[in-house]
């Protein structure tokens, strides 16, 4: 408006107000990109390892390290929707010159996952407000939130019951993991242990015997379907059965049980496949978990129908599933064939689906054990 006043009028004055109005856009400007170029941010965080529903303490400094005061700055953190549900409203104050602005913060960890966090966006303002500027701080620190993991130690777990224990009933079988000895054919062998290029090359049949085994083997399998999760949004039953594998995982792996956690999820373009007994692979068994995501595409009828094959005779089978369907069932009853024990795992559905599913399984050879909602603890003292 001043321009076009200044070139209507031809008047001193109107280019003066002019020129007036071109410094103070040009001073404030200036401020604003000093003002920028010197907002200094530090960040810290107290642990940066945590577990869900753990609250995460950490706290963040912000320096106008000028002479010159903001009017108006804003900061927003940048937190992962995945890390927590508690939302953070922006917050915009006046900067005095050499002040330092402090924040301590605590959110609680609703969902497990390797985050990065610290990252922050900061808008500011020019003293008269003509401009606007926005700088994004991007120092951030690695943060891991672990599956809540439920002491299974205290829990009474009888030879007979899901999971069993290092004295659990298991039948004695042939561990195709172990080759015993090469021998000739004799009446009466198997032809699936026939060692075929042996055979081959020494034109006789010879035949695998294996080691005799009769420890107990606990086999995890974790839904990893997205389509089994649809009704999930919130991840509320992904993270209990997350938190559930992770307590067999470790409470097995401490009683020198063979275990084997196996889904459908991929990670860097591999299948989960993790199998030890021994404690010390735990946190191997534990980073698996930490990166499960529902995201894969096989159905678990499928997945069984492909994998089942590979299962060894005489273990127990546990699956981890939100969705447990008669047609389930239907496709893990064959495996009794095999001395293969099945238990299912779910989170609770409506009492009538769960109680007609229970009893369908029971008929089939299959338990199913349902465990309430954020009452994962109430589902020990079923099975033990």
């Amino acid at each position: 408006m001043a321009l076009v006043w200044a070139l209507m009028t031809g008047s001193k004055y109107g280019y003066s107000l002019l020129g007036l109005c071109l410094f103070v856009q040009l001073f404030s400007g200036g401020v604003l990109l000093h003002n920028h170029s010197n907002l200094s941010y530090y960040y810290y965080i107290i642990n940066q390892k945590r577990t869900v529903g753990d609250s995460l303490s950490f706290a963040y400094d912000l320096v106008n390290n000028s002479l010159i005061p903001i009017p108006f700055v804003s900061v927003q953190m940048d937190l992962s929707r995945d890390l927590t549900r508690m939302e953070l409203t922006e917050e915009g104050f006046y900067f005095k010159s050499l002040q330092l602005f402090k924040r301590n913060m605590e959110v609680p960890c609703s969902r497990r996952g390797h985050y990065k966090l610290g990252k922050m966006h900061a808008r500011i303002k020019d003293p008269f407000g003509f401009f606007e500027i926005d700088k994004t701080f991007e120092r951030t620190i690695d943060l891991m939130i672990y599956p809540k993991r439920y002491d299974l130690d205290a829990i009474q777990i009888t030879p007979s019951e899901l999971f069993g224990s290092v004295q659990m009933d298991s039948p004695v079988y042939e561990d195709y993991t172990n080759i015993k000895d090469i021998r000739s054919y004799q009446n009466g062998d198997t032809f699936k242990n026939v060692h075929w290029k042996l055979s081959a090359k020494m034109n006789q049949l010879m035949m695998k015997t294996y080691e005799l085994n009769a420890n107990p083997k606990i086999h995890l399998v974790l839904d990893g379907c997205h389509a089994a999760y649809k009704e999930d949004t919130d991840h509320l039953i992904e993270e209990a059965l997350v938190s559930i594998a992770t307590s067999i995982c470790y409470f097995t792996l401490q009683k020198n049980i063979e275990t084997t956690l196996e889904s459908s999820f991929k990670r860097d373009n591999q299948v989960t496949y993790r199998k030890s007994k021994s404690i010390q692979m735990y946190p191997s068994f534990l980073s698996d978990l930490v990166y499960f995501r529902p995201l894969g595409a096989t159905a678990m009828s499928q997945f069984i129908f492909h994998e089942s094959r590979k299962w060894h005779y005489g273990t127990r089978l546990v699956l981890l599933t939100p969705n447990p369907s008669h047609k389930l069932i239907d496709d893990l009853a064959p495996l009794r064939m095999r001395k293969i024990k099945v238990s299912i795992i779910t989170i609770s559905q409506s009492q009538e689906t769960i109680q007609d599913l229970i009893n369908y399984g029971l008929a089939m050879g299959v338990d199913l054990y349902p465990a309430p909602l954020n009452k994962i603890d109430q589902l020990w003292e079923a099975i033990g």
